[in-house]
């Protein structure tokens, strides 16, 4: 709207132009928090799948270290043999 339009349309509803101006205002700086919270919210979910994979290479990595060390820990003793 053109400023008469906008001055005309404040005068029918009793409001002042610079009330519009500051709503105005509000709303974008809305619409620009909203974008980016939802950019952050992505962001944090793909930093949560990623550490949810690591931790289970971890665990799985922890699983064959310590079959590792028992296996070590046999031949050792003597009780077992490893096939070449």
């Amino acid at each position: 709207m053109d400023e008469h339009a906008t001055s005309h349309y404040c005068r029918e509803r009793g409001i002042f132009i610079h009330h519009v101006a500051q709503w105005k205002d509000e709303l974008m700086v809305k619409a620009k928090t909203e974008t980016i919270d939802t950019k952050l919210r992505s962001e944090i979910r793909a930093l949560k799948d990623e550490n949810k994979a690591l931790k289970r290479e971890l665990a799985r990595k922890e699983k064959a270290r310590a079959e590792t060390a028992a296996l070590i820990t046999l031949r050792k003793k003597g009780g077992w043999k490893m096939e070449s």
